[in-house]
């Protein structure tokens, strides 16, 4: 009930205006379903009114906050809520408030709502029962038979298995006689964009070759040290040609040399070589 004062005056005025009760929308809900409680109030326009909170009822569990929308002359409350169990239900609503701008309120009885919910499940499974408990399932085997059929063979197939991994090795074809060609031709090499094996080809053969002649000068020594090692000790017309040969020879490995005819000095090469270790 309000108190009297100006707020009985302005539910009486609501009262007038078309105060509606709750509705449950949508009308035949089933479990699970979101239903709408709405209400419409008439208010007059400096007043507003205010919702509490729904709180859950037995099976029935509000979905969030309420929503207000005020209106010209009428305020819309809703209240989302879900019911999980089926049946009719009783629903007693939160008390309303009004309030005006300058502070002062009221309050009116929240109400009742009455929603009858469907069952999802159908309707000829009402009465179903439980099934008995099944026998006890009995693990003895039927037979003493196959578990020891199971063994045998098991066995069988190990001995087996063990005879077959022990068998020698099995008889193959001779291998083809390996031949070997000789070394690829320098035109080849050419050929293929690969100066710098040719260069360094060459330059082993002759720098092997003096080390023949002048073992100070071994094939390990870098080039000039070994031209140094054997300056003076062969026919200078020889260490000239030699001399040039690994000097240019050197320069086609490292890259220094352009334009250098590398098959003409690679073949110079292995000539000076051939003199110096011929008797």
């Amino acid at each position: 009930m309000l108190a009297p004062g100006p707020a009985l005056v302005l539910w009486a005025l609501a009262a007038a205006g078309g105060d509606t009760p709750w509705v449950a929308l949508p009308a035949g809900p089933t479990v699970g379903d979101t239903v709408w409680l709405t209400r419409v109030i008439a208010v007059a326009p400096e007043w507003r009114v205010r919702a509490a909170a729904f709180e859950s009822q037995g099976d029935v569990a509000p979905l969030g906050e309420p929503v207000v929308t005020p209106g010209a002359g009428e305020d819309t409350i809703r209240y989302a809520v879900v019911a999980w169990t089926a049946g009719p239900h009783r629903l007693v609503l939160p008390t309303l408030w009004v309030v005006k701008a300058e502070g002062r309120s009221d309050s009116l009885a929240g109400g009742t709502v009455d929603l009858t919910v469907r069952s999802v499940l159908p309707a000829d499974t009402a009465g179903l029962k439980p099934k008995a408990l099944l026998p006890p399932v009995d693990l003895r085997p039927p037979s003493f038979w196959p578990p020891a059929l199971a063994v045998l063979l098991a066995a069988v197939a190990l001995v087996l298995t063990v005879r077959l991994r022990r068998r020698g090795p099995r008889p193959t074809a001779a291998a083809a006689e390996l031949v070997l060609g000789g070394p690829a031709p320098d035109d080849r090499w050419l050929d293929a964009g690969e100066p710098k094996a040719v260069a360094a080809r060459a330059s082993r053969i002759l720098r092997e070759a003096l080390a023949r002649v002048v073992p100070d000068a071994s094939a390990s020594l870098p080039v000039r040290e070994a031209l140094a090692a054997a300056e003076g000790r062969m026919p200078g017309v020889t260490f000239r040609r030699i001399r040039e040969a690994l000097l240019t020879l050197d320069q086609v490995s490292y890259a220094v040399a352009h334009g250098a005819d590398v098959a003409k000095v690679a073949a110079d090469a292995r000539e000076v070589a051939r003199e110096i270790v011929t008797p």
